[in-house]
């Protein structure tokens, strides 16, 4: 089923003109065949490789990046069905402003849930304008447009710039914006590795370490002490992928960043996997989400290898688990977070 925001976006297309680009998230996977009768004139941009991949396989031109957009590019319109984040939002926005053409069009949309009301005051400041905010049924849609007499804006959009959230063993740790939980170091993260040492006993050299959903990193950098052969953490969000090399690199720890949905991308097996998985797709809760994370995991993991997972305590993970693993154990339950060992 397509989003409503979508649909009203969509609806706007047979009046581009010219060359236009369409940002795309992870709520977007439906829509992708509506847009290829317009691949043409239509360039993608999206912060999901699945989604960027399936884009691409669908004939469209489409890009995989931190919403980076070409420096030379320009474009007669701009489509964005707004993000779950505001800075993200906000940082579309001012590049939507800045690769416009003169007189191009920027058009809006989004529920009164997820703060397109916000957003609109956001962009009738950036385009020193006010259009109205329609609504049909449950959406809004705004159309801006870059009027010659609008200043250009400073460049004061720091949204690429990784920030130091914390640390870990007297280490900084940085984030940005555009990655899940991007501010904070998460507890269940930390109650997973506090587990590490019963699960290791005493082992210190791995053939192979997997960070499955990487987020920045943390798994990754608060494992870092554990020798490995071979050290992988991968996701499918282009800003998590940035942030974990960043970090790696910070910290001199050799790691491969391998962009890929719950892990399709990686190759080879590992005797130690890592997973905090995400159960939010876009908008929505994502039921199928976390079996799929299990599933990953099991085909991930040579034999007799151990695979952590933490979750909310509330998360039926336990009903996921049928026939996937020779054994499961639940580590520790505080109420908040759980871990848990599965072995292959």
């Amino acid at each position: 089923m397509n989003d409503p925001s979508i649909v009203e976006l969509i609806k706007h297309l047979p009046e581009m003109t010219g060359p236009g680009l369409w940002l795309a998230d992870e709520s977007h996977h439906a829509a992708l065949p509506l847009l290829c009768s317009y691949a043409d004139r239509l360039k993608l941009i999206s912060n999901r490789y699945d989604l960027a991949q399936h884009a691409k396989a669908l004939g469209l031109d489409s890009a995989f990046n931190d919403w980076h957009f070409a420096e030379a590019a320009r474009y007669n319109h701009i489509y964005l069905r707004i993000c779950k984040e505001k800075p993200v939002n906000l940082h579309l926005l001012k590049q939507a402003f800045l690769h416009l053409e003169e007189n191009g069009h920027l058009m809006i949309s989004g529920e009164k849930n997820d703060g397109i009301k916000s957003l609109w005051q956001m962009a009738t400041e950036i385009f020193q304008q006010r259009p109205h905010l329609e609504k049909h049924g449950i959406a809004y849609v705004a159309h801006f447009r870059k009027s010659a007499d609008t200043e250009m804006l400073p460049p004061d959009d720091t949204y690429s710039s990784k920030q130091a959230i914390g640390s870990w063993a007297e280490r900084t740790i940085y984030s940005k914006p555009g990655v899940y939980g991007w501010d904070k170091i998460d507890q269940g993260s930390v109650l997973l590795i506090e587990q590490l040492p019963r699960v290791i006993a005493g082992k210190t050299h791995f053939d192979g370490i997997l960070d499955l959903g990487c987020g920045y990193g943390f798994l990754t950098l608060a494992s870092a002490h554990l020798e490995a052969r071979r050290r992988v953490a991968t996701d499918n969000n282009a800003a998590a992928l940035e942030c974990t090399a960043y970090n790696a690199e910070v910290w001199n720890l050799e790691l491969e960043t391998i962009a890929g949905d719950c892990g399709d991308s990686v190759t080879g097996q590992f005797d130690l996997v890592l997973c905090n998985p995400p159960f939010h797709r876009g908008f929505d809760v994502d039921s199928d989400l976390t079996r799929r994370f299990l599933t990953a995991a099991r085909d991930k993991l040579a034999s007799g290898g151990s695979a952590l997972f933490v979750v909310n305590s509330f998360i039926p993970i336990e009903k996921k688990l049928s026939g996937l693993f020779r054994e499961t154990t639940t580590l520790v339950n505080n109420k908040q977070f759980k871990v848990l060992r599965m072995i292959r």
